[in-house]
């Protein structure tokens, strides 16, 4: 009975299981799909998002901009309000250990480990780089096409996403869900929570991702959905133009909106040679 319901899906996806490829080699052909810069050609990377960020009950419609140097992990985090332009947070971390904030009268405060008023400002940041990283994951396929993941096939079949229901499902999922199938793959790495990708036939784009409690890998914890995808002609790689987040499947209307965290418009770029000022900036009048 197994075996037939296997069979059964796979005709539906239109792909006999027996004609699945290897987790290796859908891995490489979404990496190859995406035009990939090699993960050590990548120094440093921006994203500009524009978007909606919910809090409890309260939808902040934002404007966040990420900087991130690979060679020493230096990162830079802004956050700023659309409905208030004052409202607005600016931290980061210059190397292993040059962490600062802006104040609320605007200027650079250096922030240190052994000073207990810090250490929540000093959390914030790494955990802040520590999603920003696991978020570069999903997005640039080329940073964990490094040998370093251990991929299998989470199901031997194709599947549908016919349940799903994302904000701009058209767009990520398409019109017509029987059309899109998706092969499935399991990410692991050391130390980081595993990841559950949906790879779509034919264009070999990852429409989503499924992220598991690193605490307990049975439970999953975050629902990514990407695209349409879109090819930056600076670099030619082909990026999504639009992704949301929640933190539960969403299956219909009233989840879509309650289960929703993050959703709006990223926008790539790559090695523009992102400097130490641009991590940390430097003001006459520190405190």
């Amino acid at each position: 009975m197994h075996r037939t319901a296997l069979l059964l899906l796979a005709m539906a996806a239109g792909l006999p299981a027996a004609e699945t490829p290897g987790a290796r080699e859908i891995f490489d052909k979404a990496v190859a799909s995406q035009g990939a810069i090699p993960a050590g050609e990548i120094h440093d990377i921006t994203l500009d998002f524009d978007g909606q960020v919910t809090e409890g009950k309260r939808v902040n419609t934002i404007r966040r901009i990420y900087r991130y140097r690979a060679r020493d992990r230096s990162f830079y985090v802004f956050t700023g309000s659309r409905a208030a332009p004052t409202k607005r947070s600016e931290r980061g971390v210059l190397g292993e250990s040059g962490y600062w904030e802006r104040s609320s009268r605007g200027r650079i405060v250096r922030l240190r480990s052994g000073n207990r008023e810090d250490l929540a400002s000093i959390k914030t940041i790494r955990k802040n780089r520590d999603d920003f990283e696991g978020m570069l994951r999903m997005v640039l396929l080329a940073r964990i096409a490094d040998g370093k993941s251990k991929l299998k096939l989470a199901t031997r079949a194709p599947v549908l996403l016919e349940q799903d229901m994302p904000y701009a499902a058209a767009h990520t999922l398409g019109k017509d869900r029987k059309a899109h199938s998706y092969y499935v793959l399991d990410l692991e790495r050391e130390g980081q929570p595993k990841l559950r990708l949906f790879i779509q036939l034919g264009t070999f784009t990852v429409r989503k991702v499924v992220q598991f409690d690193l605490e307990d890998p049975s439970k999953r914890k975050w629902f990514y959905y990407f695209g349409p995808f879109k090819e930056d002609p600076a670099t030619r790689l082909k990026l999504p133009a639009y992704f949301s987040v929640y933190d539960g499947l969403p299956v219909d209307p009233k989840s879509m909106k309650d289960r929703n965290r993050v959703r709006g418009e990223p926008k790539v770029t790559i090695n523009t040679g992102l400097e130490d000022k641009d991590f940390r900036p430097i003001e006459k009048s520190e405190e």
